[in-house]
């Protein structure tokens, strides 16, 4: 996902995905690392830690991408979105060099981590639900009969509902985000309980879930890996969850994977 789709890289061997790999999870270790946020290390050590040199190689690939994209034009990819978006209000206005740069590696921690634990939940609630497995199968092999190997992401999204079923319903069930921090613009009373303007508070994908008036059920076996997961609601209007179903988030922060 992050070399690929998100970079857009053409590494060719193994090695080349090896030490990209390698140097994505150097890189990411370190954001947890509290030794390395806190201590006062001297900028020569820290020019000397892995870290430092997986961030340095791979500022080195993002910034060769970026070079490659402005000769060649767009690819597809999402670093190619951002290299030629414009602001919608004067359609000309561009993210700078430096932004993408930083964007980029936000992708890298929010973007691959997130896709890869997700389609490990679906595999999981996929082994859980041999029936629902059964028929994503049979969708699958009708949709290649019609389309052959050449397919467009609008054919997906046009002629798979069930496969869009089963990813939203693990989403519902399975989030991955634990919620966002928004600040309180106005004092409220929330089940007899004060939150004070200027206060941070914390959303949550799951609870939202749980409480979703389409979906709630009281023993609370709607949320129920076993007894929970039904893909078919999502093909239904009269079953379908509301618009409290966010595991993208809400608002100005809504998470850029959902596209």
């Amino acid at each position: 996902v992050a070399w690929r789709q998100i970079i857009g890289l053409k590494l060719r061997s193994v090695e080349e995905v090896a030490s990209f790999r390698s140097a994505v999870n150097t890189w990411l270790g370190s954001l947890t690392n509290i030794f390395l946020l806190l201590l006062p290390i001297p900028a020569w050590i820290v020019r000397r830690l892995p870290p430092y040199k997986a961030k340095v190689y791979l500022d080195e690939k993002i910034e060769e991408r970026i070079d490659e994209l402005e000769r060649s034009g767009p690819d597809g990819t999402t670093m190619s979105a951002m290299v030629f978006a414009t602001d919608e209000a004067d359609g000309a206005t561009k993210l700078t060099r430096q932004q993408v740069v930083d964007n980029t590696f936000l992708l890298l921690i929010a973007g691959s981590e997130t896709s890869s634990s997700t389609l490990t939940n679906v595999l999981l609630l996929l082994g859980m639900h041999p029936d629902v497995w059964d028929n994503l199968v049979r969708e699958q092999r009708d949709f290649v009969n019609k389309h052959g190997e050449e397919i467009t992401k609008e054919d997906l999204d046009r002629d798979c509902p069930y496969l869009d079923a089963v990813l939203r319903e693990t989403m519902r069930i399975l989030p991955l985000s634990g919620g966002g921090l928004r600040r309180v613009v106005d004092t409220v009373v929330i089940d007899g309980v004060q939150i004070p303007r200027g206060w941070l508070a914390l959303y949550s994908p799951a609870l939202t879930h749980a409480r979703d008036p389409k979906t709630f059920l009281e023993d609370g076996s709607h949320m129920d890996v076993r007894a929970g997961f039904r893909p078919e609601r999502w093909l239904d209007a009269a079953t379908r969850p509301t618009t409290e179903y966010m595991p993208f988030g809400a608002g100005h922060r809504f998470c850029l994977g959902y596209t």
